[in-house]
């Protein structure tokens, strides 16, 4: 999974046996394919089911959660707290990211402590992903939670810095298609 857009799977031999069409016993072959679109929105699933998975060796499907615009702002209303320090620990992040660009020795930390703080910042998002609400951007923060509108799959929208949910756009559409509720 590359991100909440594309994914990828299969593999990617890079090694000199790999080259070939598996013609032979020396020649090996390798699948790799790119996954977009609806398949791959929101397919992110949990620590918890991937831990679950590696465990008992089984594997798992994606069930989309779709939101009434009620339950989307109730999953804002409860994350207040933890989208404020997210946007905290961005800031935090950028800076020392900028310092370690710049002056890798007057970071203090320096790369570890950058992990350190990816790894946070990760934790602030992944009850989102984990209740079913995609994140589509990083700075600013860009939440999308899946609904259904007249029929249609949509995308109830919020953006950082607004007050509350009042946004959607259909699923193919994306953050320029976006409308007032």
């Amino acid at each position: 999974m590359c991100d909440q857009e594309v994914a990828f799977t299969g593999g990617v031999g890079i090694a000199q046996e790999w080259t070939g069409d598996a013609r032979t016993a020396d020649e090996w072959r390798e699948t790799h394919h790119r996954v977009r679109g609806p398949a791959v929105d929101g397919s992110r699933p949990s620590a918890v089911h991937r831990r679950r998975a590696a465990v008992t060796r089984t594997y798992w499907t994606v069930v989309e959660r779709l939101f009434t615009v009620d339950e989307a702002r109730a999953v804002l209303a409860d994350a207040q707290r933890s989208i404020a320090a997210f946007i905290d620990l961005r800031a935090e992040f950028a800076e020392l990211r900028w310092t370690l660009e710049h002056d890798p020795t007057a970071a203090v930390g320096g790369i570890a402590e950058l992990k350190a703080l990816e790894a946070r910042l990760d934790t602030h998002l992944s009850p989102f992903r984990d209740r079913g609400v995609q994140v589509k951007g990083f700075a600013p923060l860009l939440l999308d939670f899946p609904a259904t509108r007249d029929g249609q799959s949509v995308l109830l929208c919020w953006l950082e810095g607004e007050p509350e949910l009042a946004w959607w756009h259909p699923t193919e559409l994306g953050l320029m298609g976006r409308r007032r509720l």
